[in-house]
């Protein structure tokens, strides 16, 4: 299963405050067009388009068909949906048996009411759980 995902290298790489080209070595220099091509091929198409036009003369033409010519000094993008990558465990009723599917989900922007960044896992082991639980005493006041 192939998810385009962000490594935590790319989250660092965005983080680190850049320091001036000309204070590179060729080793960072390289490095640093690297982080960039691995983060602007995450970018859909479209923001490229609208990228490649940044600063240049444009006409947009609104709703009511009227048009306006002048530079493109910017332009806001908004999240419209999120694409997830998943594995759910689930039913086959044809077969009887549990089976594990790998699934991409789209969910609408406007469906989100928050979301959690996963920052790290473990393993989850229901023994060391029960263990856990069995250790702890309740107190009756």
């Amino acid at each position: 299963m192939y998810f385009k995902c962000m490594p935590s290298e790319i989250r660092e790489f965005l983080a680190v405050d850049k320091q001036p080209v000309a204070e590179m070595s060729l080793e960072d220099l390289q490095a640093e067009v690297e982080g960039w091509r691995l983060v602007t091929g995450m970018l859909p198409i479209d923001v490229y388009q609208w990228l490649a036009r940044m600063h240049e003369v444009v006409r947009i033409t609104q709703r009511n068909y009227t048009g306006h010519v002048g530079i493109l000094l910017g332009v806001k993008f908004e999240v419209t949906e999120y694409t997830l990558g998943l594995r759910e465990t689930a039913f086959d009723q044809l077969r009887g048996r549990r089976i594990v599917e790998d699934k991409t989900l789209t969910i609408p922007a406007n469906a989100v009411l928050f979301y959690e960044a996963i920052e790290d896992q473990v393993d989850f082991d229901p023994a060391a759980e029960d263990e856990a639980l069995a250790a702890q005493e309740l107190t009756v006041r």
